[in-house]
């Protein structure tokens, strides 16, 4: 939107993970106020490429930094359950074939490979969200009372 210039638009796509909708809008901006035409998808490609170079710099270091030869705290059984959280809403955890699995809604399912401790690598089974870590914590018990999904909230267990 720009107010001032009594002019707005929107983009509309089924499309996500891209700076296609940015350079879209600043095309615009640049056609409708008269400004000199840049090549936006360049620069943005550039911008894109720095960020996945970053994001490859970042997980390396993750990778260093993980600690082998560990195993979860407790069987993967009783990590299975329900888990809530106020805002993003219910989460379960089933095991399925000697793994956990996350399901979020109706359709979102995420397989987790255990990382170290109890934290565990999810990858998603839609490829459109990048895999990402599920931490699990343990109260003075000893019993799960908590799962943090790194892209979500930390989900307090139901009892």
């Amino acid at each position: 939107m720009l107010p001032q210039e009594n002019f707005g638009f929107a983009i509309l796509t089924n499309i996500h993970e891209t700076m296609l909708q940015i350079a879209l809008t600043y095309m615009l901006f640049d056609a409708y106020l008269g400004g000199p035409q840049r090549d936006w998808n360049a620069e943005l490609l550039q911008v894109a490429q720095k960020m996945g170079e970053e994001g490859a710099a970042a997980w390396q270091k993750i990778a260093e930094a993980r600690a082998e030869g560990t195993s979860p705290s407790l069987p993967l059984a009783k990590y299975a359950g329900a888990y809530v959280d106020n805002f993003c809403g219910e989460v379960t955890v089933t095991e399925e074939n000697d793994k956990l699995v996350v399901h979020y809604g109706p359709t979102s399912k995420a397989d987790l490979e255990h990382w170290h401790y109890d934290t565990f690598r999810a990858t998603w089974r839609d490829p459109m969200f990048a895999p990402e870590f599920v931490t699990f914590t343990l109260d003075k018990m000893g019993a799960v009372d908590a799962m943090d999904i790194e892209s979500m909230a930390e989900f307090k267990r139901k009892p």
